[in-house]
């Protein structure tokens, strides 16, 4: 079906375009949330009207982006959670609960999507967060995870990895030896 776009739909195409799409996608998706309409002598006429008025609220919109990735780009933020004695949360930080937090710090409304974290956060420690907030638009948070009851405390020295927790302290419970890890494959070859 053949279709123009009144929006910018991402990854398809942008306002004020001509594009052939499915059928499922054009009826179920696209043209009740009124992102385009079918194209017919009526619509083909309108194209540069369309395309002018999506450009205009494409500028608009990177705009709103570009002042939302510099007021977020470098900041900090912590968030509290049920910790045990090691460090490791009795649950784990989602990008629901930052995308909350920043929510709540900037007043504007955050998605859960533009929040890139390899995986839930499951122990305490500094992280640093990508905010992919608009194609080419990224901006970088640091988060401390920090457990119930305590005060954040952040670390000036230490250098946080993409959603990896910093190493303040060597945990005494893990050995730093690798022999009981190579006995065991020579133990197996004895009973061979």
């Amino acid at each position: 079906m053949k279709v123009v776009f009144l929006e910018d739909v991402q990854g398809v195409a942008n306002g004020g375009e001509i594009k052939e799409v499915k059928n499922g996608f054009a009826r179920n998706f696209l043209i009740p949330k009124k992102l385009a309409v079918p194209a017919n002598r009526n619509s083909m006429q309108r194209v540069q009207k369309l395309a002018k008025e999506a450009e205009e609220k494409r500028i608009k919109v990177i705009a709103n982006f570009k002042a939302l990735t510099n007021e977020l780009d470098g900041m900090q933020i912590s968030i509290e959670s049920r910790a045990g004695a090691n460090g490791k949360l009795f649950g784990s930080v989602t990008d629901t609960i930052i995308a909350q937090k920043l929510s709540e710090l900037t007043e504007k409304d955050i998605h859960r999507r533009m929040i890139q974290t390899k995986d839930a956060i499951r122990e305490t420690g500094i992280y640093d967060i990508i905010l992919n907030l608009y194609p080419e638009l990224t901006a970088t948070i640091k988060l401390l995870v920090h457990a119930t009851g305590t005060e954040p405390i952040w670390e000036e020295d230490s250098e946080p990895q993409d959603s990896e927790p910093q190493d303040s302290e060597p945990q005494d419970s893990e050995p730093q030896d690798s022999e009981p890890q190579d006995s065991e494959p020579q133990d197996s070859e004895k009973a061979s």
